[in-house]
């Protein structure tokens, strides 16, 4: 059995070494890479982790990103699909999503019964608390916290109280198709075998850095009008940092401590 990860990326250097390392430990049999026109390092620094065993890589933007978001995972199937047999699993994960180890026991990918596990993800978020006065190019954040610089991103406390819930580890079926508007996983076959909800993930788009917070808001400003089709309004610009309590999320929800957050 195979476990292999499978991910697409553009201008992710602000976090994607951290990324690979993490799913690394999950993904023993590598992570496969769709890179969208990155200007920044990101396929270098992807293609020189040693766990991933390959980088397919555009330079050309496509302004339609709902669209593009099918075409480029279809791509990246295509060729991870010739390594794989129906045994094997692939992890689906973003360059901004991190799986909580202490909340995974990978032993229940060994049960042919199961054909997927969903985890739940939770967006983080930066608040006056987190004391950040760092103020240097996020490329070059200490990878620890630091008395009087800030705490490094991985040190947040505080996340969302809604999570959404996806198929993060999928058993691998030949028949996968991308094929809608900003689809991200695959259409699949639920009667194949058991789904099973296990693990916690923290998505850091919200909470890595106010820079970063920044960039986000005007992508989907420039890009998506402001939104993410089918959800709900994402990244205030100037908003990143929440200093009044109580603390609420970009939609107006209270915050919860990440320990409080429901079990999974």
């Amino acid at each position: 059995m195979k476990i292999i990860g499978m991910t697409t990326v553009r201008n992710e250097a602000w976090i994607v070494r951290d990324t690979l390392d993490l799913w690394s430990e999950v993904c023993p049999d590598g992570i496969y890479i769709y890179c969208d026109a990155s200007t920044d390092a990101t396929p270098a620094l992807c293609r020189s982790h040693p766990n991933v065993k390959e980088v397919l890589e555009s330079n050309h933007y496509w302004e339609d990103r709902a669209g593009m978001e099918p075409y480029k995972r279809q791509a990246l199937f295509n060729s991870v699909a010739r390594f794989l047999t129906p045994a094997d699993w692939v992890v689906m994960f973003d360059a901004d999503e991190h799986l909580e180890l202490d909340s995974w026991h990978g032993e229940c990918l060994d049960d042919l019964g199961v054909v997927a596990v969903d985890c739940r993800s939770w967006d983080m978020y930066m608040t006056a608390e987190d004391l950040l006065t760092d103020r240097r190019p996020v490329e070059y954040c200490p990878s620890e916290y630091v008395p009087g610089r800030g705490h490094h991103y991985r040190h947040r406390q505080w996340c969302s109280t809604a999570y959404r819930q996806f198929p993060f580890f999928l058993r691998f079926d030949p028949r996968w198709i991308w094929k809608f508007p900003n689809q991200h996983m695959p259409a699949w076959d639920p009667s194949r075998g058991l789904r099973l909800v296990h693990g916690s993930v923290k998505h850091w788009s919200k909470g890595h850095s106010e820079l970063i917070y920044d960039r986000k808001a005007e992508y989907y400003r420039r890009e998506w009008k402001g939104t993410e089709p089918g959800m709900t309004p994402s990244h205030q610009l100037g908003k990143g940092v929440r200093t009044e309590k109580p603390y609420l999320d970009d939609v107006g929800q209270p915050l919860q401590k990440w320990e409080d957050r429901q079990k999974v």
